[in-house]
């Protein structure tokens, strides 16, 4: 069993195990590299991981196995490691050179009873190449020692000898600044530290890996490829990319609408090609997609293929990072042409004047539309007549024509722009046909009492459009249909039963001339009346289509139980009205209402009636 060393300084939670063991070489005048043979076993070995090399140290230093394994990096193959339960690549650690920060260095010197060789001790969290700053200290991290020399590696043996000497240049040259939110990010997850993050959902070197990807995509002016990037500017990067991913999925989804919508079209592809994912993405869907097979990457992946599927107009087979398109959601002009067999120029003016575009421009065709509106106004369109072909297939005329759509018998859709931009479904006026059609029966030409809808019409003062209103809401006793002619001009129908229906549709009310009856009052009196002392209900007159006032029985019998007019009061007492009047005025007893030659209306109670 090994004997602990005289000459021993403490391990520290945040300094690799090769790093300590470097320092407890310097402690004992030794290298690291001689210190570790001499104690019994290799040091490459202890930074591979050895077991028997960390049993050996823990013997000698009086630390604990738990301890120096746990901030010991293990490799598990040869470009990942396990460090403090992080999985790390060695795309994710510097190499190279030693960073710093010259008041750490100071701070471990003031602090420790041992030599400044074996005090300044370097922190795990400096191995991370996106971070650039002391958290504690806010300076910027220093390079204060090359890794290789000659091509032979070096530890922290080999460079902590020179750093007690070079300490009051480092901190001359020290620049402050403030970490970002990355780097903080970084820190803390790697200690254990809450980070609340949806990058807590990646793995290690998959989220640092990721914030990147994401940072050099909303930086267009970077041309250089990640690992080309200088210091300044992979910081610059890392803290973009964060920004981005901080915010979970729907930032995400924010940052990748702003990339669809600022990306700059090529007019010259543009008339042939729709917008695909991989152009509008650019350099997120390229680094993801390389890295399509690798499981640590998926959920980033996932919420692109999310984002991309509920964007762009894929179709069935389309497949984003493994996630298949079953069924079409969005169509663009382009996909919309090709998938309806006809030119983008008429599917961009069908959408347009359907509302699902803005104003026509070779820029809708970036724009995505739903793919089940699209075929279904392009398929209308495909089915649709103009309006003299619709009266020829109903085979009306121009005026009967306009007096149905008026009455929203048959419905226009506005699909083009110009002169004849409404148009007519033939399946919506065969739906009209066969229901006016539905109950006639066949005649012959020169059956007695049947009138065709127009002299019908005429013979009741009445409208083509009413009468047709009447026969789909099936109100006439009886509909019939020339066998010798087609369409709307084949139907014929008894003007005796129209007038019926027609002068039947408000039994209940009494109109103005049988209220101006029932009152004994001229029909004057009773528009004058209305909105005063009675209350009317405006309606269309069935036959004429002039709005008339009907009035409610009771209502009027209300009224005249409690009003009476001068002139009925006069044939009541049998006297003048012109004196009755007098008498009335010199009594104060003044009129509810009065108009000169309409009405003077006077209240009974008033009169003592």
């Amino acid at each position: 069993m090994s004997m602990k060393l005289t000459l021993r300084v403490p391990l520290m939670p945040d300094e690799l195990t090769t790093d300590y063991c470097a320092r407890l070489a310097i402690r004992n005048f030794r290298s690291a590299s001689s210190f570790a043979l001499d104690m019994g076993f290799s040091f490459s070995d202890l930074a591979s991981g050895s077991e028997m090399a960390l049993t050996k140290l823990a013997e000698i230093s009086g630390e604990p196995l738990t301890s120096l394994q746990e901030n010991q990096l293990h490799w598990m193959r040869t470009d990942r490691g396990h460090l403090k339960g992080q999985l790390l690549t060695r795309q994710t650690l510097r190499h190279g050179h030693y960073v710093g920060c010259p008041e750490c260095f100071r701070e471990d010197i003031e602090t420790s009873a041992v030599p400044a060789a074996a005090a300044v001790r370097h922190r795990m969290h400096w191995i991370l190449a996106s971070v650039q700053t002391c958290e504690k200290h806010h300076i910027a991290l220093q390079k204060i020692g090359n890794r290789t020399n000659g091509g032979v590696k070096k530890n922290w043996s080999d460079i902590a000898n020179s750093i007690a000497h070079d300490l009051p240049a480092l901190a001359a040259v020290a620049m402050s600044r403030s970490p970002s939110g990355f780097e903080l990010y970084l820190i803390n997850r790697l200690y254990g530290a809450p980070t609340e993050s949806w990058l807590d959902r990646l793995e290690f070197f998959a989220a640092e890996h990721t914030a990147k990807i994401f940072g050099a995509s909303s930086k267009p002016d970077l041309k250089a490829p990640l690992d080309g990037l200088n210091d300044r500017e992979l910081r610059e990067v890392g803290q973009a990319g964060f920004s981005v991913l901080n915010g979970g999925g729907a930032s995400i989804s924010r940052f990748l609408s702003d990339l669809k919508r600022n990306y700059v079209h090529d007019m010259a592809k543009l008339r042939t090609r729709a917008l695909t994912p991989a152009k509008v993405y650019g350099h997120v869907y390229a680094s993801l997609k390389r890295l399509e097979k690798n499981p640590a990457f998926r959920p980033v992946q996932q919420t692109v293929a999310e984002h991309a599927l509920a964007n762009f107009p894929l179709g069935p087979g389309d497949t984003v990072f493994g996630v298949e398109m079953k069924v079409r959601q969005l169509h663009s002009v382009a996909t919309a042409a090709k998938h309806c067999k006809i030119g983008s120029a008429r599917v961009l003016k069908i959408l347009t004047a359907g509302g699902l575009l803005p104003q026509p421009g070779w820029s809708n065709h970036d724009a995505v539309v739903n793919a089940q509106e699209a075929e279904r106004l392009i398929g209308l369109q495909m089915e649709s007549i103009t309006q003299v072909e619709a009266q020829r297939h109903l085979n009306v005329s121009e005026n009967v024509m306009n007096r149905l759509i008026a009455s929203n018998l048959i419905s226009r859709h506005k699909q083009s722009t110009g002169v004849y931009a409404y148009r007519y479904i033939v399946s919506e006026l065969d739906a009209l046909l066969a229901d006016v059609f539905r109950d006639a029966l066949p005649v012959s030409p020169d059956t007695k009492g049947a009138l065709s809808l127009g002299r019908a019409a005429q013979a009741v003062q009445s409208s083509v459009d009413a009468i047709t209103n009447l026969i789909v809401n099936r109100r006439l006793k009886w509909v019939g249909y020339r066998t010798d002619l087609r369409g709307f001009s084949s139907l014929v129908v008894d003007p005796v039963d129209v007038a019926s229906v027609l002068r039947q549709s408000h039994p209940s009310k009494l109109s103005t001339a049988a209220t101006a009856s029932r009152l004994n009052v001229s029909k004057r009196a009773v528009r004058y009346l209305i909105g005063k002392l009675l209350v009317s209900a405006p309606m269309k007159h069935p036959v004429s289509h002039k709005i008339c006032h009907f009035f409610d029985p009771t209502d009027i019998d209300r009224f005249d139980a409690e009003y009476i007019s001068l002139f009925n009061l006069s044939r009541l007492t049998s006297r003048r009205a012109a004196t009755l009047k007098k008498e009335l005025d010199e009594r104060s007893i003044l009129p509810v209402l009065a108009e000169w030659r309409v009405t003077t209306i006077y209240r009974r109670a008033d009169l003592g009636l």
